[in-house]
């Protein structure tokens, strides 16, 4: 009888796991047949699995956005302000901030392709993830990383607590859509760039707090089970006009 299970379960499994969409404990992954939307990925010499996080707290210092139309960047914030890219209320702080910075000034009319961001080196992250027979969770401590590194450890008793993650301000990153480089002005920020697409269309007199920021965290921890330990990743951001 026992064996007779075990063989259910397992095509149970497997069939759960062809359909998509596989919900773990603490965070969210997809798997499929698609290469480009599965739950491992290759990072740095690693096999680490997809995470979405329950909290991903981020300092962002200023907010750029390009209108390619006219030729030039228009700043839209400037000041530290804290966010949770998980919370809702994470992109309203985003709009308030907005608001408080740019006023009631309209933006120009035309088409916005780019967004450039200045943020501070400092993550703060919690989450988990099931593998095997048993669950990770996050802790407030570090262990060593590379060179001169430190990611968040893991541990297998719960819950999760945050952990703070300390991204080096010299790294440099260039991928399809996005790119990163130092801030030659601190080393306790970084700066970056996204390609906005769909790209922001403004064809009448709007301001910025009409600004809607998404900021899509699924999937942004990368999760070291055979090191237990765990850093955060980008998330993809979008920027819409609010309806």
């Amino acid at each position: 009888m026992n064996k007779i299970i075990s063989k259910l379960l397992s095509k149970i499994i497997i069939i759960t796991l062809l359909t998509g969409l596989t919900t773990f404990s603490g965070c969210r992954a997809y798997i499929s047949k698609d290469p480009t939307n599965i739950l491992t990925k290759e990072v740095l010499g690693r096999t680490v699995l997809l995470g979405t996080p329950d909290f991903y707290e981020i300092v962002t210092n200023r907010m750029e956005i390009y209108n390619s139309t006219t030729d030039s960047w228009i700043k839209i914030i400037e000041g530290d302000f804290t966010h949770d890219l998980v919370s809702p209320e994470g992109d309203e702080r985003i709009r308030k901030a907005m608001e408080m910075y740019f006023g009631d000034r309209p933006l120009p009319k035309g088409i916005y392709t780019k967004l450039r961001t200045r943020m501070h080196v400092t993550f703060k992250i919690k989450g988990s993830i099931s593998y095997g027979d048993r669950i990770y969770y996050t802790t407030p401590f570090t262990q060593p990383f590379l060179v001169n590194k430190r990611a968040i450890a893991l541990s297998t008793t719960g819950p999760a607590k945050t952990g703070t993650f300390t991204c080096p301000a010299s790294l440099r990153i260039e991928e399809e859509g996005f790119r990163r480089w130092p801030d030659p002005e601190s080393k306790l920020y970084y700066l970056s760039e996204y390609i906005l697409s769909p790209p922001l269309k403004i064809t009448k007199k709007i301001t910025a707090k009409e600004l809607c920021f998404k900021s899509d965290p699924t999937n942004t921890l990368r999760f070291d089970i055979k090191n237990k330990m765990c850093w955060p990743h980008r998330p993809n951001v979008s920027v819409t006009v609010k309806e």
